[in-house]
């Protein structure tokens, strides 16, 4: 076999802060209040076999990770890996109060999570900075938690931008802003500074083999992310109608994407029927204002938005061709959503870990086509039996949340399918799935899919490789007896017995 000289990277893992003078070039007192918003991030990982059977076993690590305050109301921005598999997310602020973290939405595709606390003490959102404006050679402070050395710090330079670097088989991350700074594993999660004290990036990665060459992930990036995230959690409690222009997330920062198509908050579209259709919003207009809270990018509105609900007005301003107006918009009630990719904190609900929310853009895919007629839906059913060892029906809407009433779930779902028969020794055997267990999601790296028919599997099963997925494995969300259940899959075309590629198209 032969074999590649590739670099061996590393996912950092703890976390970081400042409390030291610095050099002249640096202010002191505004680098030292980044220090308030960043907070330590432990917990104990679990590695679990299945969703069924099996005993969890934990392995403690001290000082996890980091993670940066976007909210007063104790809204945490840091990488998934530092969350990933953590029974019980502890969160201990610089100000020495620790508090329970619970995950309210993530990003697995760019290794992007939130998570919530809720706090006793006045919270300070880190100021954000601009990294489309970054060079070579700018000075920079990396914060953290190098081998629990709390509240740490060191100072650097930009050595490189643009940057694309594959982690691992299933994570690379994109125009990354390279730094000088010398960082050990264990700074994941945390603010990279500017000189200012402004964050400009979100320490993410190092090299193993090489010495002050790390890597950070743009802050125009982590702040559109994060715009999903709390969108995703926004979404379930109210829905406005307004549609923003979808900005590839990977290009941000780049000579391909225009600093106004996402540092201006102007509105694309507005949903007929729609809050913002009633409150005479019209595509072209510039969001300033919410409620009082200045906007300056999507994820401003979705902080205007937190602990809202049906009925209640949110004050706005707007720009409309030079001219100033205020409108009063006033929301109605969550449109049905479904599982969402980004939310990979779920797991068997006796393991009292948090479960995500409905991704908003699923609001906008394209269903698997529909049988047609008995025929079909019978050819169709015979298809998954062959391909996944599955024989199910559906559950409708109505249904699912009638048998999943008082079910503790952040999941909004169209419905679901019923298992009716699991073949020996298939592909969804190893889940250990029961007659009657509902299944209601698939999550992939590059889409979440709500299962509410028997042609959603065939959908997938016809795209069942790491190429269409977007990776080796998907996860499986499956309720029984109003618990949540979670487990994973490999992908692999090979493993589906007796099914053509071209059949049934």
């Amino acid at each position: 076999m032969m074999l590649r000289n590739i670099a061996v990277l590393t996912i950092a893992v703890f976390v970081f802060c400042a409390n030291i003078l610095l050099a002249d070039d640096f202010d002191d007192d505004r680098i030292d209040a980044a220090c308030f918003s960043t907070v330590i991030i432990n917990g104990d990982k679990v590695s679990s076999s299945g969703f069924v059977g099996g005993k969890e076993s934990s392995i403690s690590f001290n000082g996890v990770g980091a993670g940066v305050i976007v909210d007063s109301r104790g809204y945490i921005i840091t990488n998934y890996h530092v969350i990933e598999d953590i029974k019980n997310i502890q969160v201990k602020t610089y100000g020495g109060n620790e508090y329970r973290g619970q995950l309210v939405s993530s990003n697995l595709a760019t290794d992007i999570a939130l998570i919530k606390i809720t706090p006793m003490e006045s919270l300070e959102p880190i100021a954000i900075g601009d990294s489309s404006k970054l060079r070579r050679m700018m000075r920079v402070v990396v914060t953290g938690h190098p081998f629990g050395y709390s509240f740490s710090t060191n100072s650097g330079d930009i050595s490189g931008l643009y940057r694309d670097v594959q982690v691992k088989d299933n994570l690379r991350y994109y125009n990354l802003i390279q730094i000088s700074a010398g960082i050990n594993p264990g700074n994941s999660g945390g603010p990279l500074l500017n000189a200012i004290g402004e964050m400009i990036g979100l320490n993410s990665a190092l090299r193993q083999d090489a010495n002050q060459i790390a890597f950070a992930i743009p802050v125009d990036f982590v702040m559109e992310v994060g715009a999903d995230l709390f969108q995703q959690h926004t979404s379930q409690h109210c829905h406005h109608g307004i549609r923003f222009k979808d900005v590839d997330v990977n290009l941000i920062g780049t000579q391909n994407i225009k600093v106004e198509d996402y540092k201006i908050l102007a509105i694309d579209s507005i949903e007929p029927g729609s809050p913002a259709e009633e409150a005479g919003l019209l595509s072209g207009d510039i969001l300033l204002k919410a409620n009082d809270l200045k906007l300056d990018r999507k994820l401003d509105l979705h902080r205007a938005l937190i602990d809202k609900k049906e009925g209640d007005v949110i004050s706005l301003m707007i720009d409309r061709n030079g001219t100033r107006y205020n409108a009063d918009l006033v929301l109605q009630g969550p449109k049905s959503r479904i599982a969402a990719r980004g939310v990979t904190g779920n797991t068997n609900a006796s393991s009292g870990r948090s479960v995500g929310p409905a991704n908003q853009n699923m609001a906008n895919r394209q269903p698997a086509p529909t049988s047609g007629s008995s025929r079909s839906e019978n050819l169709t059913a015979e298809y998954v039996w062959n391909a996944f060892g599955l024989r199910v029906a559906p559950v409708t809407q109505e249904e699912f949340q009638r048998r999943t009433e008082g079910m503790n779930s952040l999941y909004l779902f169209e419905g679901a399918v019923e298992v009716q028969e699991i073949k020996a020794n298939s592909i969804f055997s190893p889940l250990k799935m029961q007659k009657g267990d509902m299944l209601a999601a698939v999550i992939t790296p590059n889409d979440p899919w709500n299962i509410t028919r028997v042609s959603d599997l065939k959908f997938l099963a016809d795209r069942w490789t790491p190429e269409e997925m977007g990776g080796d494995n998907v996860q499986v969300i499956v309720v029984r007896n109003k618990t949540l259940l979670e487990g994973k899959l490999g992908v692999n075309r090979n493993n589906l017995a007796n099914v053509s590629r071209t059949a049934m198209k």
